[in-house]
């Protein structure tokens, strides 16, 4: 019975440390790419509420009024800032995973530029997804100097970025089984579904909470136009992703074929 009982209080403390170590990890990291496009929406959000009472502040009122509301805008500009840093912090992590998996699936030694793959979260009993995304992230500063220099443009897709992808999601449905399935899902606008489906990729749209839509900037650098961050910006829906495993792996024998007799 005393054996049965430490063996209880054993099992009590295991979970309860596990417990503990789930919760650390969460709060130093962000266990799926919509968590941390969410968080960056937020802080944009409480910068936006920040630049607003800015301008309140330039509005001729009472002295004492206009100096406690210029504190008020200094100390969240302030907060804004270390929440930012958090935010990347966090997201670290993430990124150097998602660079990780993308060398490893490199198909035919080439790297695509033009997509990468972060954990999802329409993951459900027997089902495990990974989310596809068609933007880089980058700071504010870094986009408008390669708008500025016309470079980093990655959509459309060029043909090698595609057929990586659509090898990728056929290796997907080849390793699922019954009891664990392996999807994936991405946030794409008109011209992205239409480029995909003329590519072979079925896309079948998703409810609105699996929606990740990309920053507006790093939006604008894939497209290579500076007006998309801002009146050019698209509606995005979320769709599951999927192809015909056969057909993409004859696909890929011809193309592999085609490159050797040019060798």
């Amino acid at each position: 019975m005393d054996n049965d009982k430490k063996l209880r209080a054993q099992a009590r403390g295991i979970k309860a440390a596990n417990t503990v170590i789930d919760q650390a990890v969460k709060l130093t990291n962000y266990s799926s790419y919509h968590a941390y496009r969410r968080s960056l929406r937020l802080s944009n959000y409480y910068l936006l509420l920040a630049f607003l009472l800015a301008l309140y502040s330039l509005i001729p009122i009472k002295a004492n009024s206009h100096g406690t509301i210029t504190s008020l805008v200094f100390i969240m500009l302030l907060a804004y800032f270390f929440l930012y840093y958090w935010i990347m912090a966090k997201a670290a992590k993430l990124k150097r995973d998602s660079d990780h998996v993308m060398l490893q699936v490199a198909f035919n030694g080439l790297l695509s530029e033009g997509w990468s793959i972060y954990d999802g979260i329409a993951d459900d009993l027997g089902q495990e997804s990974l989310e596809i995304t068609f933007t880089k992230e980058r700071p504010l500063l870094t986009n408008i100097w390669y708008l500025a220099q016309k470079k980093k443009q990655t959509l459309p897709l060029p043909a090698d970025d595609i057929l990586n992808l659509k090898y990728y999601l056929a290796q997907l449905t080849n390793i699922s089984r019954p009891e664990k399935k392996y999807v994936a899902y991405a946030t794409l606008d008109d011209g992205l579904v239409e480029e995909l489906t003329s590519s072979g990729i079925r896309v079948d749209e998703l409810p609105r909470k699996y929606k990740t839509k990309p920053g507006r900037w790093n939006y604008a650098v894939a497209t290579g136009i500076a007006t998309n961050a801002l009146l050019g910006y698209p509606h995005f829906s979320a769709y599951m992703l999927s192809v015909d495993p056969l057909e993409v792996f004859q696909e890929v024998l011809d193309e592999t074929s085609k490159r050797n007799s040019k060798k």
